[in-house]
């Protein structure tokens, strides 16, 4: 309808082509679209991100083709993987539950945040 997210297409696709998701969570954490503008997948520095992750696929679409591409796009992606980033858009996640699929999405802010922090610091 009329009301309905501009995404609406791409989590019915992330559902379809993963029967086991029980939510799928689209976020905007400033420091992982930073870190990924340069459309290489993320590789999280910490523990935390290390092992929940591993790397993070980061997919580059058009901006002006993004409501075309992006659904398939990403539902191929998070039939594989538990999140993904779109370049200079945001996050997308799978889980079980909301409360897993924000938990991915908080653990990946958090592990870009600490990859900026690290290497502002020039420990990274």
């Amino acid at each position: 309808g009329s009301g309905a997210s501009l995404d609406a297409r791409l989590h019915q696709l992330v559902y379809q082509a993963n029967p086991k998701a029980g939510a799928v969570l689209h976020s905007h954490g400033a420091y992982t679209v930073a870190l990924t503008m340069n459309g290489r997948d993320f590789v999280p520095p910490d523990f935390e991100g290390s092992y929940y992750f591993g790397s993070i696929p980061v997919i580059t679409i058009p901006y002006e083709r993004y409501l075309e591409e992006a659904p398939h796009k990403v539902a191929q992606i998070l039939a594989e993987s538990r999140i993904a980033v779109v370049r200079g858009h945001g996050v997308y996640a799978q889980a079980d539950t909301m409360n897993l699929a924000y938990k991915w999405t908080c653990s990946l802010e958090l592990s870009a945040k600490t990859a900026f922090i690290a290497a502002q610091a020039g420990t990274l």
